[in-house]
């Protein structure tokens, strides 16, 4: 494609139709390429074919990679939960511990009051017998 430039030709003398002072009917314009123009470089034709494959591979490459971000992410989630649970496994361990060692301390304790009570001989006072409302009323 070509940019052409417009020059003023005269059907009566070679001089510029605007200094003769012709009329519009008189002035003819001429099509001469533009010296300072350069001749545009022919767009390549490109079928709609062409398009849509390269718009399919580019969409295929996206999907790809979006898959891989995906798969991605997943594995540090996993990675991330796998630690938690250790980290709580650990926890549940360290209570485990803590509950055996009360338990043993509490066991000790306990012998050690009832070895203090029958040395001594104390025992412990009879506890109270339950009345039932209705007998405790008629005895009054």
């Amino acid at each position: 494609m070509y940019f052409r430039k417009a020059t003023w030709r005269s059907s009566h003398s070679s001089s510029s139709g605007l200094e003769k002072r012709y009329s519009l009917s008189q002035i003819v314009l001429e099509d001469k390429p533009a010296a300072d123009s350069v001749p545009a470089s022919p767009v390549p034709s490109v079928s709609p074919a062409d398009i849509c494959a390269e718009l399919s591979k580019r969409l295929d490459q996206l999907e790809h990679k979006l898959s891989q971000k995906a798969e991605d992410v997943v594995s540090v989630q996993l990675l991330e939960h796998r630690k938690e649970l250790d980290e709580l496994t650990v926890s549940v361990k360290q209570l485990l511990q803590s509950m055996e060692t009360i338990k043993r301390t509490f066991a000790q304790l306990q012998k050690q009051t009832d070895s203090f009570t029958t040395a001594s001989g104390y025992s412990k006072p009879p506890e109270p017998k339950k009345r039932r409302l209705l007998a405790s009323l008629f005895q009054l």
